[in-house]
């Protein structure tokens, strides 16, 4: 089965310097977004991420999110995206139900989403006002992303309904 970010991978080489994300004074070309992604991978897998784990993401909509989603796929996570607005005891059982390995979150409500993702057994990762730069420091990228199975799930939702 094809890991979907292997279209951003495929973009980029063909459209290196066309647009692929703006974001208010933000604007990234796809081979700045893929090697971004590709270096995010590599942290991850660095960090003992494996094919199929569970990686939550609380950010806000933005650059970082972005490269933290497309990430966690081409590292064959599966992504976990969740509302930058959830309390702590939503966190907790979401992270929890999905057996999340790591929670990439903002500064916003930093304490609670910790405690939240450590009562988990997540580990808990601030992304700080230096974004996700910080992290991906020193990590060359693969180029292609991790493959995965037919069946492997990418993407896990959380309904907000009520």
């Amino acid at each position: 089965m094809t890991n979907q970010s292997l279209y951003l991978a495929q973009s980029a080489d063909k459209y290196p310097f066309a647009t692929a994300l703006r974001c208010k004074q933000t604007t990234k070309s796809y081979s700045v977004l893929a090697s971004d992604v590709a270096r995010f991978a590599d942290y991850l897998i660095d960090g003992g991420v494996r094919p199929g784990d569970r990686v939550g993401i609380m950010l806000p909509n933005g650059p970082a999110f972005v490269v933290a989603f497309y990430g966690v796929l081409h590292a064959g996570g599966a992504a976990v995206p969740m509302n930058p607005s959830q309390n702590r005891r939503t966190v907790e059982f979401f992270l929890t139900i999905t057996d999340s390995r790591a929670l990439f979150f903002g500064p916003r409500h930093a304490t609670a989403t910790t405690a939240a993702a450590v009562a988990a057994g997540t580990q808990p990762v601030e992304v700080g006002r230096h974004g996700i730069a910080r992290l991906i420091a020193g990590y060359p990228g693969r180029a292609r992303p991790v493959p995965r199975a037919v069946d492997d799930t990418a993407v896990i939702l959380r309904s907000e309904e009520r």
